[in-house]
């Protein structure tokens, strides 16, 4: 009975966990970032931009926001803030 019993928890957990995994396999996240270069350029283009930033504020392809923003037309870079600490990569 208790063979019987374990067989059935484990059916129960796999057809619960299988649907769930495959669920988050497929979907894919997107940082806010990419979001803004890809449908929403049209909130900065043409309005002159102070960003606040780091190191970290990379896009999905590995470019640093920054460097992303400076090669768009029509999007200007008027100031850049950061952490007192550290340095920067990039010179705009």
């Amino acid at each position: 009975m208790m063979a019987f019993m374990k067989k059935i928890f484990l059916i129960l957990i796999l057809i619960y966990f299988i649907p769930v995994t495959l669920l988050f396999a497929q979907s894919k996240v997107k940082v806010g970032a990419d979001v803004l270069l890809e449908e929403k350029l049209e909130l900065i283009k043409g309005k002159k931009l102070g960003i606040v930033t780091n190191h970290t504020a990379v896009l999905a392809d590995g470019t640093h926001l920054v460097d992303a923003l400076h090669k768009i037309d029509g999007v200007q870079i008027v100031a850049l803030y950061g952490p007192e600490h550290g340095k920067a990569e990039f010179v705009v």
